[in-house]
């Protein structure tokens, strides 16, 4: 089958069998759900073999005989549900028309024309904030469109991860072909050398309120966040999932000392 098949039915199966089926997360795209998650592992299927791929169709073309019989992967039940997706979705757009009727969050980015249900999601300007801490791109860009976020600020003062899709160059690729824009604000961020031996709430506290003190000195940067805040809705992104734990939560504070209103994601 096709990629844009493959993935599609694979969305419909991990929706409607959560949690038998619940290893990849989807985001709205410009054919509807998309998991990176998912494509990584095709590609890597590709890379060792697995499957082939035909360029002219992107249809893939598994290898049984270097792979194995299915059934060493998976149970009778699991084969049986597959099977029946398969049967009953033999076509594309009998599939796209189903996941756009039933799932038209999902079709917030879609270039389809004539789609039958458009969701409507918030418009107001506002201030957000977030962190991706436990979370794949994929569920990190669901949230973000769910909210309809236009302007990402990355408040790390490395802007680095040991999950690759959230590094700066990765990640601002990844929420530009969802139409959000991303911008680095690493004034705002604190330096790894104050992060060390952090190890109770205590310990976060002792820091935030060192960086509280340094907070009045960044009033440029406040003053932009502020300034965009009043026409995009924006979030202020760190990594730590609790924000009682991350210091976007004391820029959040900050803000709302202001009179403004931020809210979490």
């Amino acid at each position: 089958m096709t990629k844009l098949h493959l993935i599609k039915l694979m969305f419909l199966i991990t929706k409607e069998n959560t949690p038998k089926f619940s290893h990849y997360h989807f985001h709205p795209y410009k054919y509807g759900p998309f998991s990176y998650a998912l494509y990584s592992d095709l590609n890597y299927f590709v890379q060792k073999n697995f499957l082939s791929i035909e360029s002219n169709d992107s249809k893939y073309i598994p290898k049984l005989t270097e792979l194995g019989e299915k059934e060493a992967f998976l149970s009778q039940d699991n084969i049986n549900l597959v099977d029946t997706y398969l049967d009953k979705y033999d076509s594309v757009s009998k599939l796209i028309d189903e996941i756009y009727r039933n799932y038209p969050i999902f079709t917030c980015k879609s270039e389809r024309k004539n789609i039958p249900k458009k969701p409507l999601l918030p418009t107001d300007p506002g201030i957000f904030l977030i962190g991706y801490e436990g979370k794949d791109i994929d569920e990190f860009l669901h949230e973000l469109i769910t909210y309809n976020i236009t302007n990402l600020i990355d408040v790390r003062n490395n802007p680095r991860s040991m999950k690759y899709m959230f590094n700066k160059v990765r990640l601002k690729k990844s929420l530009a072909n969802v139409g959000i824009s991303y911008e680095n604000i690493p004034e705002l961020g604190i330096p790894t050398k104050f992060r060390q031996e952090l190890n109770s709430y205590e310990d976060y506290q002792n820091l935030f309120a060192k960086y509280r003190e340094i907070l009045p000195g960044k009033e440029t940067y406040i003053n932009k966040i502020l300034h965009l805040g009043k026409t995009k809705r924006i979030s202020l992104m760190c990594f730590e999932k609790d924000e009682k734990y991350c210091h976007r939560g004391e820029i959040g504070k900050y803000i709302k000392q202001k009179g403004i209103e931020v809210h979490s994601i």
